[in-house]
């Protein structure tokens, strides 16, 4: 699974600010900073044939020690998401298959562009590109184990 990257030149600016409205008597200092995360999301060239990526391959890639973006975080077996996830490109030179069955994905409340949050699927001349959540049986024409799509914020949710 690749991932894409950063364009640091785009950077337009990040900062942190603190309001302290007491005094702390050993003048310990209080303030801390984990992380500061930038970006607009991720781009996933999945699995190929007849091992599909799924959203535990990327929670993998993405929190590991070199690729911490903090895009996908996942508790008690819900996603949470916090950007845009772009499944395939217009330049990948293999196939990308990304296949789950009976997960919940949430996209976090954040004050940020609505644009951020979507999951877009692309492909390139002469590679196909398979997104499913979710079991159908052609024969049977019978759809199962579909996913929850449902944003933070609202009380909507969309079963895939």
């Amino acid at each position: 699974m690749t991932i894409g990257s950063i364009v640091l030149t785009s950077v337009k600016r990040l900062g942190v600010r603190w309001k302290i409205t007491g005094t702390i008597s050993n003048k310990t200092k209080n303030c801390l900073i984990d992380a500061i995360r930038i970006g607009t999301g991720i781009t996933i060239n999945a699995g190929v044939g007849r091992n599909p990526g799924t959203f535990s391959d990327i929670l993998s890639t993405v929190s590991s020690s070199t690729n911490a973006w903090g895009i996908i975080t996942s508790i008690s077996g819900i996603y949470y998401v916090v950007g845009k996830m772009v499944f395939g490109s217009t330049n990948q030179s293999v196939e990308s298959i990304f296949e789950e069955v009976n997960k919940t994905i949430v996209f976090k409340n954040y004050p940020v562009s609505p644009s951020l949050y979507e999951i877009k699927v692309i492909g390139a001349w002469g590679q196909k590109t398979n997104f499913k959540l979710g079991r159908y049986d052609p024969l049977l024409l019978y759809a199962s184990n579909g996913c929850v799509v449902k944003g933070a914020g609202s009380g909507a949710s969309h079963a895939v």
